[in-house]
């Protein structure tokens, strides 16, 4: 089909896994790629093909195993996970509701008194932010736990104070030693991400340093 290479099944049956026995009569398509070094690698794509509007966008790479002279051996596959596991790992940890003991904006302390109104919550891959127990900012966040220090990007879905926020992304670094939670921002479009747990005078930079609430 021109220069996509679609590639279709039918008759599918899965045979091991928790999902085994599981039937797709098909056909079913995707478009695929074969390259690499030595034409090692496949990679199939779905999601964007007639009929497929409301499925994730998603892609999966392939490699060909060789043997030890390097020719190609039995083919298994591996699909590559959307988290690693050291990024799991940080979600995790993040788990649960947090609460501001200490806050620095632009070098300025935050008052106490203010920081008591807020709570941040994780849950799964979506954080809420709330404001004297009402929600003041929802959305979604990815982790990378590859890089020192982490970053956090939190894709704003909702903000009842800045409606012109929703769709932009806070870019920030954090923090998570047991119960104890450092992040460090800036405000969308208010500059680059912080590269370390700064908040220096005259700039847009928030420092955060919150406390897990304990589970009643």
């Amino acid at each position: 089909m021109g220069d996509v290479n679609i590639f279709t099944y039918t008759d599918m049956e899965i045979i091991a896994g928790p999902q085994k026995g599981t039937k797709m009569p098909g056909p079913v398509s995707y478009i695929y790629a074969v390259g690499g070094t030595e034409d090692r690698y496949f990679r199939e794509v779905s999601g964007f093909l007639p009929g497929q509007e409301n499925r994730p966008a998603a892609m999966y790479t392939w490699k060909k195993v060789l043997d030890d002279r390097g020719e190609a051996g039995l083919a298994a596959a591996t699909e590559k996970p959307e988290n690693p596991p050291a990024a799991d790992d940080k979600k995790k940890a993040l788990e649960g509701t947090w609460h501001p003991i200490k806050a620095v904006q632009g070098g300025q302390p935050e008052p106490q008194d203010e920081n008591d109104r807020y709570r941040v919550k994780f849950e799964g891959e979506n954080f809420t932010i709330t404001r004297d127990g009402q929600a003041l900012m929802k959305g979604t966040f990815t982790l990378d736990a590859e890089k020192k220090p982490n970053t956090i990007d939190m894709k704003v879905n909702e903000n009842t104070d800045n409606p012109d926020d929703v769709g932009k992304t806070l870019l920030g670094i954090i923090e998570v030693s047991g119960d104890e939670l450092k992040w460090c921002f800036v405000p969308p479009d208010r500059g680059e991400r912080p590269g370390e747990f700064e908040s220096p005078e005259g700039t847009p930079r928030m420092l955060v340093t919150f406390k897990r609430e304990k589970k009643e």
